[in-house]
């Protein structure tokens, strides 16, 4: 797979990097987001066509910025390690707490 040049992002890619809560290593995220929608897609997780997929990944997203978790400057993941690592598909309970509230 190639690295898609900044300019050429599609725009449902931005969409879901601007709703992450932490804004780190933006290049890195884009990138890491592209993987994880070619994945859901493969997978059908949220439907058989990419843009189905984006909007579900999408609404995991927003969602997941409300959770303490998602608010938490200490423990809110990078992007790249949230979209890699498959946080994305998490029991959503596990974003209700912070670690230091375990």
């Amino acid at each position: 797979m190639s690295k898609l040049p900044v300019t050429e992002v599609p725009k449902f890619i931005i969409d879901i990097y601007n709703a992450y809560p932490r804004k780190v290593g933006r290049r890195l995220a884009f990138d890491a987001i592209q993987k994880a929608l070619i994945r859901l897609t493969e997978e059908q997780v949220y439907g058989k066509e990419l843009i189905e997929n984006a909007r579900g990944l999408y609404r995991v997203v927003r969602y997941f910025s409300t959770t303490p978790r998602g608010m938490s400057e200490k423990w809110c993941w990078h992007p790249t390690t949230f979209f890699n690592q498959e946080h994305y598909l998490d029991n959503p309970q596990e974003w209700q707490y912070t670690p230091e509230q375990r």
